[in-house]
């Protein structure tokens, strides 16, 4: 049985090392399929909290990088 899984690549930039990370991971596992969304360039808590909000919805696993504080 083929399980489906959402994944959230989070970022303050383009998000691409988190992403290649994520599906690195999730070709792990044979069964699974996933739907990956990308949020590159977020910049404030606000941006932050409206994804997280959105993920908690769907049950998705969060990726993420930051290099800015």
């Amino acid at each position: 049985m083929t399980t489906k899984q959402n994944i959230y690549i989070i970022s303050d930039s383009s998000g691409g090392t988190a992403q290649t990370i994520a599906q690195t991971a999730a070709s792990q596992f044979q069964n699974l399929t996933t739907e990956i969304r990308r949020f590159p360039f977020v910049q404030t808590e606000s941006m932050l909290a409206g994804i997280l909000k959105l993920a908690k919805q769907n049950q998705a696993i969060i990726f993420h990088t930051f290099s800015q504080h």
